[in-house]
């Protein structure tokens, strides 16, 4: 009995021979069409026209850096924030007030919409994008300050 790999290896052998046995070319007087085509087919490089070709614009170092420290803020407003309760501040946030996790939660989803809908803005401002995201740390920025001044008293 054949195994498998062996009819796989017999079936490929007897499809080649085919192929080969087809690609003969006889010439006839009347197939000048045919004739033509095959010509045609083997002088031509194939090419993609350059309106097909998308490439992805590259995103600015720049913007991917403000997504990253814009990240780095919100992880330390979070430490901050905690670290300015437990001196005594008070949350003037009512949707962060609470557990952790919950400060966690909603700082990771308004993170998450910050950077998509920045992302969605560059593609068709770029300056804007970078001027949005660049004011967005500065922001951040002031808050942790502000919760640090808040944890030394």
């Amino acid at each position: 009995m054949l195994s498998r790999a062996a009819v796989v290896v017999l079936l490929l052998f007897v499809s080649t021979s085919t192929v080969f046995a087809s690609d003969k070319t006889t010439t006839t007087a009347g197939a000048p069409i045919e004739t033509a085509i095959a010509r045609a087919a083997t002088s031509v490089e194939p090419t993609l026209a350059s309106w097909a070709v998308l490439e992805r614009e590259k995103r600015p170092a720049t913007l991917t850096a403000l997504y990253g420290t814009y990240g780095a803020l919100q992880v330390l407003d979070v430490m901050s924030t905690r670290r300015a309760l437990v001196a005594g501040a008070r949350e003037a946030n009512p949707m962060m007030r609470g557990n952790t996790a919950a400060q966690i939660g909603v700082k990771a989803a308004a993170s998450g919409a910050t950077i998509y809908f920045a992302e969605r803005m560059w593609r068709k401002n770029k300056a804007g994008a970078i001027a949005v995201m660049a004011a967005l740390n500065g922001a951040s920025a002031v808050i942790v300050a502000r919760n640090q001044q808040h944890a030394r008293r």
